[in-house]
């Protein structure tokens, strides 16, 4: 299956505006980018949501979109992983089966 670049930079900027809009009051983590973090969100990843398969959540959060150009350090709130997960399927198109059949 081929990967719709549209679409994922429709995911990449759901996710962006997730982040930068939630409220402090909100359930979120806070994380403090390092300098030794700058060029590689999978490491963000890491310490946020103890993996780095997931590396796109960190970089939409972070503003990574170029290798070669380093993101700034800082605190930044992360949204939680299953709430990333919606919102790129949402992105996506992908529909989730919920059980129900009408025929």
């Amino acid at each position: 299956m081929p990967i719709d670049a549209i679409a994922l930079g429709v995911a990449f900027r759901e996710i962006s505006n997730a982040s930068r809009d939630k409220k402090s009051y909100e359930v979120h983590s806070t994380h403090y980018v390092q300098p030794r973090e700058t060029l590689d969100p999978s490491l963000t990843n890491q310490h946020v949501y103890k993996n780095r398969a997931d590396w796109f959540v960190s970089a939409a959060i972070n503003g990574f979109v170029d290798v070669d150009v380093p993101v700034q350090t800082g605190g930044r709130r992360y949204i939680p992983l299953a709430e990333a997960i919606a919102l790129t399927s949402r992105a996506l198109g992908k529909k989730k089966k919920n059980g129900m059949r009408l025929y």
